[in-house]
């Protein structure tokens, strides 16, 4: 369905958000370190690199994955876990996501599809590239109802931009509840096993 109920609760608050100065700055000085893929937070068969940030407020990651397609811009999931009061605003995660990818970059928050699944709903718009290529663009926001969230944050904000040789559902593997829901048993060391959050379930925004 196009933006509804979910999508009003997930992005009330679209108005323009000030980012303070202290945490802009913050931003701009803290660089990204190279972890272990085996800690990426969201399980993806095609993850290439993870990279983390800690920025006091919240901690990042970015997870690089293939793009298997010769159109421009990388692949990834950003990944935001903090503790937040309210709603989901789409204009601050966005900007503090660095911006809206390409072929994304006109996009309005009005034009997306809100769809549901095991942890609720997620957003998400698609363009169909040269007839047999597609690109996504999602968001959702999971809480610690669904799973544990890492640095004992209250919530994860995700991004998702991801072009795939195929159709639109191929391309939102990454942000449905069975990837999203994986998460390394042991955060801050090293280890291949990933698990299932018994607490999988919906929950409102």
């Amino acid at each position: 369905m196009i933006l509804g109920v979910f999508g009003t609760l997930f992005l009330s608050g679209c108005d323009d958000f000030p980012i303070p100065f202290e945490l802009e700055e913050t931003e701009g000085l803290t660089t990204y370190n190279v972890v272990a893929n085996s800690q990426a937070w969201i399980s993806s068969p095609d993850t290439l690199i993870t990279f983390q940030r800690n920025l006091g407020d919240s901690i990042d990651q970015r997870i690089g994955l293939t793009n298997h397609t010769l159109l421009d811009g990388e692949n990834y999931i950003h990944i935001r876990a903090r503790n937040v009061e309210g709603r989901f605003m789409f204009d601050e995660f966005i900007e503090r996501a660095g911006g809206l990818p390409t072929p994304f970059t006109t996009l309005d928050a009005g034009q997306m599809i809100a769809t549901e699944d095991d942890f609720g709903a997620y957003l998400w718009a698609s363009k169909a590239i040269n007839g047999n290529s597609t690109c996504v663009l999602a968001m959702r926001r999971v809480t610690q109802i669904q799973r544990p969230i890492p640095g004992n944050r209250e919530v994860m904000d995700i991004l998702l931009r991801n072009c795939v040789k195929g159709d639109a559902e191929a391309a939102l593997q990454p942000i449905k509840a069975i990837h999203v829901g994986h998460f390394p048993l042991n955060e801050g060391r090293s280890s291949d096993s990933l698990m299932l959050s018994p607490l999988a379930g919906p929950s409102p925004f």
